[in-house]
């Protein structure tokens, strides 16, 4: 952001800064990310991906007339096509066929929670011994996450995956999804998740509650608790009817409010009003 607004005021064009989301994860980190509120300031305009976001731009000191909500979006034809042996892909990811696979994805860093998806999947495996868990992404704490999962005695029923290129191939393979995290901008892969047709239990946090109505096309919970998270899971896995619902409900949503030609619409009229504003011409 420093770089790119000085290079917009030596050009003499209009500059715009997307707020995703900061986690304040580490001294470094948090550093930069009050570096980056105090230039976003400075900005001509400022977008955050979901409401909750452009909420925090206005507590960090950015003028409330500067900033304009631009939710994340996807494309509608991104799972237009699904290939049959995905759900065998998943399920050879474990020694043991489960009959339900719970899938989550992410950078394995303290603010996604995964410690918390880990216990709350060591509860469900208490109850039953149908479920398994495969967790996508890499990242900082997958050591420490590893050897988590085997002191919960999960290591034939929790699959740390790495990184997966071919997300978009398995992920329409599984019978939910877990965000457990405990920041948020406006996770994609929430979207993702719920365009995929895959019912989503995620955490009430940043703007997943602008996405998902609790009850009718996913589950909310609060962050960090197990109990709710299992629970939630549980209900779901439960019940291929409530699945069914949720899947066509979350399809709707994200199609009606969170696709790329709707975004890319709002992007091209900020843009142009500020072009214009500022004399520039608008290519």
């Amino acid at each position: 952001d420093i770089i790119g607004l000085r290079a917009a005021r030596l050009a003499g064009i209009p500059a715009v800064a997307i707020a995703h989301g900061w986690t304040a994860t580490t001294w470094k980190v948090r550093r930069y990310e009050s570096l980056d509120r105090w230039i976003m300031r400075r900005f001509d305009a400022v977008v955050g991906v979901s409401q909750a976001q452009s909420m925090k731009l206005v507590l960090a000191g950015i003028a409330p007339d500067r900033i304009l909500t631009i939710p994340n979006a996807i494309a509608l034809d991104r799972f237009a096509s699904t290939v049959a042996s995905s759900r065998e892909y998943l399920a050879n990811l474990f020694s043991t066929e489960p009959r339900f696979i719970v899938a989550a994805a992410g950078r394995l860093s303290p603010e996604k929670g995964f410690d918390v998806l880990i216990a709350t999947a060591a509860r469900i495996a208490g109850e039953r011994q149908d479920v398994g868990f495969v967790l996508f992404g890499d990242g900082p704490l997958r050591e420490e996450l590893a050897k988590l999962i085997s002191k919960n005695l999960l290591d034939d029923r929790f699959v740390l995956a790495g990184f997966h290129a071919n997300l978009d191939v398995v992920l329409p393979a599984a019978d939910l999804f877990v965000i457990s995290s405990f920041t948020e901008g406006l996770p994609v892969v929430l979207l993702e998740a719920m365009l995929a047709g895959v019912p989503v239990v995620a955490t009430a946090v940043g703007g997943i509650p602008e996405v998902i109505k609790d009850g009718t096309n996913g589950f909310v919970v609060p962050p960090g608790n197990i109990g709710q998270l299992a629970l939630r899971i549980t209900e779901l896995l439960e019940s291929q009817s409530l699945r069914e619902q949720m899947k066509v409900a979350g399809q709707r949503k994200i199609a009606a409010e969170y696709n790329t030609r709707l975004q890319a619409d709002r992007y091209s009229t900020l843009f142009a009003r500020l072009s214009n504003a500022n004399g520039c011409g608008v290519y």
